[in-house]
């Protein structure tokens, strides 16, 4: 089974970001726990000449073995100013979006 993830970023900043998304997350007795990450992304300062970057997704196919199991997962977002040092995170949504959640493994 491959679960996918949809999310976007928003840069109310006035610099330039870089942005990495990670979903981890956790069958609850540790046996099978999983990370996604996406590729860093360069995302403008959002105005109505830049919106924001929308429609991003990350995947994760998981084995026969999980078939059955509940995850739960949570999504953060490491930033900063340079693609090199994204020391910040985030675990804001807007528009009640959610940023963690659950899900079972089925066939």
């Amino acid at each position: 089974m491959v679960q996918t993830w949809k999310f976007g970023i928003s840069n109310p900043n006035n610099d330039t970001l870089y942005v990495q998304v990670v979903i981890s997350g956790s069958d609850g007795s540790g046996v099978s726990d999983f990370t996604v990450s996406s590729a860093v992304l360069v995302v403008a300062p959002t105005n109505s000449v830049n919106p924001p970057l929308n429609n991003q997704q990350l995947s994760y196919a998981f084995p026969a073995t999980d078939k059955g199991d509940t995850f739960t997962f949570t999504a953060t977002i490491f930033w900063g100013t340079s693609p090199t040092n994204m020391s910040d995170t985030s675990t804001n949504t807007i528009g009640g979006v959610p940023n963690s959640g659950s899900f079972t493994v089925v066939g």
